[in-house]
Formats: C-alpha cells, structure tokens, sequence
C-alpha cells in the first residue's frame, strides 16, 4: 500500500503507529490553545487591520436610538452572508463593550482552529493524535491579521463541517446527511460566504474522490454527485436571485485574478502577514516555519522511518482545495483578498490528513519543541505586537477626549504613508470611543449604511487617506472615489492625522491644531467662508 495516497477498499486502512500515546494529543492542544489565547487576551486593543471597522458596527448595532450615531448610520440586522460576528452580538443581547466581544470571539476562534483541525484528523485517521496541533501555527494567518472577523471566527466551523460530511458518508447517519447539511451548510452560509463555499470544495473533492473509485455505472455515480451537492447548492441559488433582484448598489463589483505575485502572497497567507513591511521578528519566525512545514511535508516522499503519510480518504478535499487555493481571484464582486483565505483552510486539512510512521522517538521530541518554539514565538511576538498597538490607541482615546459626540472625522495619513496597512482603520475606534461619525466605515455587506441624507459624506468602503488629498485638486475620479473630498470643510468637523511627524495646520488651509499625542494629532476644521 503507498504510504501516501491510497484509494477503494483500502481507505481506512491506516496503520496505527501511536498506542500508549494517552492524553498527550489533549495536552498538546491544552497548551497550543493556551499559548495562542493569552497572546490575544492579554492586551486591551488587537492589532489587526479590519477590526475597528467591526468594532464600531457592533457598536453601532447596541447603541440607543436618538444618539448621536443614529442621525449618521442606520444598521438593519439581517441574515447575509456575512453575520457571523452579528448574528451571536445580538443572540447574547449586546454583552459589555464592542471591542471586549470582539475579542473574545477572536480568542473562541483561537482555540476552535486548534480543535476543529483535531476534530478532522480524529474522523481521518480513526483515532486522536498529536501531529495536528501544529495547527496553532495557522493562528496568526493573513486573514487573521487583516481583522477578517466574521470570516475566522467561521473558519473553524467549515472544518467542523468537514468533519461531519467525512464522518456520516457512511453507516447509520448516511441516511441523516442530505437533511442535516441543508440546514448546516445554510447557518455556515449566514455566518460567512467564503466559509460556506470553501466547505463545499473540499466536500465535492471527496465526493468526486468516492464517484472516481466507486462501482456501478458512471451515468448513476454522476447523478448521485450531483445529488450530494444539493445542501451547497441551494444557498447559491438564493444568492444569485437576491443578487439579480437586489436594487442598484454603490458597492464595487470589481473582480479580477490578480497577477503573479499574488499567487505568492497566497501560498505565504498561512502564516505571513499580507502587508508586513520590512525585516521584523514575526518575518523572521514566519520563514522558520515556513521552512520547517516544507520540510516536514517532503517527507511525505520518504522511504524508511520518519515519514509522514496522508490519511487516503483526504485525498480528494485536499486536491480541490489546493486547486481552488490557485484559481482563486484577489477580487470578488468587490471583495478584497479572496485568494489569501483558502490556502489557510488548506494547509489546516493537511495537518489534519497526515500522520507520521515510525517516528523515532529523538526525531518526535526534536519536532516538538521546534514547533513548540515557533508557536510559542508566533503568540509572544503578537502579543508585544498588541501591546504596542494598545499604547498607541490608548494615545487616540486620549488625544481625542474634548471630542464632541457626533462629531464627523476623517482619518488622514502623513506624506507617503497612505500604503502601510496596519493603520487603514484605526481611527474607527473613535466611533465606540467617541460616538464620531467615520466617513470610511465598511457599509453594504456589513448590514450597515450611512443615511441616504449623509451618503455624500462617507465613501462605501475605504481607509484613511494622504492628507494631500485634501489640496490637490478635486477630479471627476476623485470625486466619486472619496465623495466626502468635495467641500470637506463643510462636511468634516475634524480630521485625525495618524502618522508622527512635523504638524500640518500650516499646510492645508482649513485646519487648526487641537492636540497632539503619540503619533496622533487632532485638527478641527475650519468651514470656509462662503
């Protein structure tokens, strides 16, 4: 039998090479689980991108009607395709803060990423092992790092998912699948599309896997795939109808495949921050582990001890997956980053599929505690990474506490650092910190919209921008880019330039310094006379 792929019969024939292990893979998530939780607990504010965005949604969703946030926004809960964060704020009635719950379900992601890859390698192989723990790598992904917050809080349950798809193929609960995956595959749908469709993906994989291998006439395999495929089917229906019914949107519809380089940028995602500027530690912990997964994964075509085997019935998800992880595009109907979130689930399937054969003992421990120490180190330095973005949103919350509620404020970026992402949205924060309206807050599939009396102020989705645009010159383009650009200082009661530096009142007309702090500065907008 080959020790990578097997097919037919053979499929469950897994050798068990891991009695006597106990409780060690259950100690080996404790601690992974653990690890990747105090990193994120353990500071007030996280440093990733998209998440004040989120944040100030959900603070929206709870704030009383009549505030000063009501006259700008108006959130209509519904369920979308995208919900996963709203859809539990409201079903625990708005618990504490916005940014508190955030967080933890940042951290439920955490330890459910860790679980849910275990919970697959469980239904795999047959048995518990220890190997797929190194998920905890994944934790830091792109798609975390960007603050994709309904997406990886989803993540887990699509890999739940697969779980159950693998599990009741077969046996007593065959009969229960069709039913119970019409209304799973609906709820992961709500929670979020992208988790949705990725789930169908690897599902279809197996299925065309099992149609491949099977017996019978191939006219009856085809029909009983297509059958299969009725619980993802229909949600996608539904969404081209209310897509074909829906009015005229603002939104973008912008889709493309990108170029070369972000097939690199895809292939990193796991475990390389899209956008990290420059040499740091977490690069440099990054590239370890990048080395040390391929270099783990070649021995998958090794022969003697020591090599490392795919569980044959994974053969098929783990094809579809890496096939979708290239075709996918960076756009999507104006969806950014589309092609950085399948190879996450991709590289989670792998840990789950694979299993070491006679391991040595000096070989396990050595794997062990370099993966330990890339994990461990991964988690350290994102928590001094959130320290360091808490300070300075404590600097924010500071530098804007005279701040009147209802106040409109746009984010500015200082001369040439409009492209470093970390800061696209940080100051959203001022929306749940100082009940401010953000003309950049993401509107359309976030179940949130700017008041058609307000519409000309805000821009549908968009960041922080060089405060040069405020001088240069007002085009068409640009016009209808950043609408609230054309007579800003009527539409803006302050702006908030995010980068240290040399002030800029002297530099654009209109704005008269209120106070600096960290690497913020204040500025109120002086109306022109008209």
């Amino acid at each position: 039998m080959s020790h990578v792929f097997d097919i037919g019969s053979k499929e469950r024939a897994i050798p068990d090479r891991t009695r006597g292990l106990g409780a060690v893979p259950f100690m080996a998530f404790a601690l992974c689980a653990i690890v990747s939780v105090a990193a994120i607990v353990s500071n007030p504010h996280l440093p990733l991108v998209d998440l004040p965005n989120h944040i100030a949604r959900l603070h929206i969703a709870a704030a009383s009607e009549g505030g000063p946030l009501d006259t700008y926004y108006e959130y209509t809960f519904g369920l979308i395709p995208n919900s996963a964060a709203d859809l539990v704020w409201h079903l625990t009635g708005f618990p504490g803060e916005a940014e508190e719950f955030a967080s933890v379900l940042i951290a439920i992601y955490a330890v459910n990423l860790i679980a849910a890859t275990m919970v697959v390698s469980r239904v795999a192989l047959g048995r518990w092992t220890t190997w797929p723990a190194a998920s905890a790598l994944l934790v830091f992904s792109a798609p975390f790092m960007w603050g994709f917050q309904n997406f990886v809080f989803s993540l887990p349950f699509m890999l739940y998912g697969l779980a159950l798809w693998l599990a009741m193929e077969e046996g007593r609960w065959a009969r229960w699948r069709m039913p119970f995956f019409i209304l799973f595959a609906a709820a992961l749908y709500i929670m979020h599309f992208f988790a949705f469709l990725i789930l169908g993906i690897a599902a279809f994989g197996r299925e065309v896997q099992r149609a491949a291998n099977g017996s019978g006439p191939v006219k009856r395999r085809i029909g009983i795939l297509l059958i299969e495929g009725i619980p993802f089917v229909l949600p996608i229906v539904v969404l081209i109808v209310s897509l074909v019914s829906a009015p005229e949107s603002d939104a973008s519809t912008r889709t493309e495949f990108g170029i070369l380089s972000d097939r690199f940028r895809a292939a990193m995602s796991p475990l390389v921050q899209v956008g990290e500027t420059g040499f740091s530690s977490m690069t440099l912990i990054s590239a370890a582990a990048i080395m040390v997964i391929v270099g783990c994964g070649l021995r998958v075509f090794a022969k003697g001890h020591n090599r490392l085997a795919v569980a044959p019935r994974m053969k098929g998800p783990i094809i579809a997956l890496a096939v979708a992880s290239l075709l996918a595009p960076t756009w999507l109907n104006g969806i950014a980053l589309v092609h950085i979130r399948v190879p996450v689930v991709l590289i989670a399937v792998l840990f789950a599929s694979t299993f070491w054969i006679d391991l040595r003992p000096r070989s396990a421990i050595v794997i062990a505690v370099v993966l330990g120490l890339l994990i461990g180190g991964r988690a350290w330095v994102f928590h001094d990474i959130a320290a360091t973005y808490s300070q300075e949103v404590a600097d924010l919350r500071e530098v804007s506490r005279d701040l009147p509620p209802g106040a409109r404020v746009a984010g500015l970026r200082g001369a040439g650092h409009q492209r470093d992402r970390s800061y696209y949205h940080v100051h959203a924060h001022l929306v749940a910190a100082r009940s401010a309206f953000v003309p950049t807050l993401f509107q359309g599939t976030h179940l949130l919209s700017v008041r058609p009396e307000w519409a000309d102020h805000a821009v549908f989705i968009g960041q922080a921008i060089d405060y040069r645009f405020l001088t240069t010159p007002l085009t068409e383009d640009l016009a209808e880019r950043l609408p609230y650009l054309e007579n800003w200082d009527q539409k803006l009661t302050h702006a908030i330039v995010v980068d240290r530096g040399p002030a800029i009142d002297g530099l654009v007309d209109g704005l008269d310094l209120v106070a600096q702090e960290g690497r913020f500065t204040l500025y109120e907008v002086r109306p022109a006379i008209q």
